[in-house]
């Protein structure tokens, strides 16, 4: 079935607003407030509401309505294990069937990472990040694997975005990332493999140094 454009709109606005965090976590979603602010109807916005649901992004309650929903530094870490081993298996696939022009082009938004770390300006990272690994699971050559990853990526978002704030996380993320290309480039899937499942780590690492650091507090539901 064709997804209205209004729908679409409803659903792209509704889902910015959560990933940016001007909707906060356990926060109500009043489908008239949501209609009238968008210029949309009820229908739609309710349409866009089960999508997000589907997405984890919203919890539906019955009689009570929806609010974003709540992911505690437990469940992100839960999330990280399994988004390491499908990431890591679409690295080897990837090393195997990736071509000449795939290649070019995560070479080039590498290029771009690395002065977007170099710039300081981290408030890219996470956009440009998210085009490469993309583009890597673009490689593998798998339409059943990018939706997957999406639906664990937006569950953690906020946690991602807040990481690059360690210092020294960028430059680490880069020497990471770079570890990712040369297997890529050199065909081979075991060592594309360590190096994603590594990159995942570390990520998960200082989703706990976070932590640590107060710049991330756990939420709880």
């Amino acid at each position: 079935m064709k997804v209205s454009t209004r729908t679409e709109q409803a659903y792209q606005g509704i889902r910015q607003h959560i990933l940016d965090g001007s909707f906060y976590p356990s926060q109500r979603l009043i489908e008239t407030e949501l209609a009238q602010a968008m210029g949309v109807s009820r229908i739609s916005i309710r349409s866009a509401l089960q999508r997000l649901h589907q997405e984890g992004l919203v919890k539906l309650e019955p009689h009570r309505g929806a609010k974003v929903t709540v992911v505690t530094l437990e469940d992100a870490l839960q999330i990280m294990e399994v988004r390491e081993g499908v990431e890591g298996w679409a690295a080897s696939l990837a090393a195997e069937r990736i071509t000449p022009d795939a290649l070019a082009e995560m070479e080039s938004t590498l290029a771009r990472l690395e002065l977007v770390v170099r710039e300081g300006r981290l408030d890219e990272f996470a956009d440009v990040d998210g085009a490469l690994h993309r583009k890597i699971i673009a490689a593998a050559e798998n339409p059943r694997l990018q939706p997957l990853i999406d639906s664990l990526k937006l569950s953690v978002v906020r946690y991602r975005f807040s990481i690059i704030l360690i210092p020294g996380r960028g430059e680490q993320s880069i020497q990471e990332h770079t570890e990712i290309m040369s297997a890529l480039r050199s065909h081979s899937p075991g060592r594309a493999e360590a190096a994603m499942r590594h990159h995942i780590v570390q990520i998960r690492k200082n989703m706990l140094l976070l932590q640590k650091m107060m710049l991330v507090k756990p939420q709880n539901g």
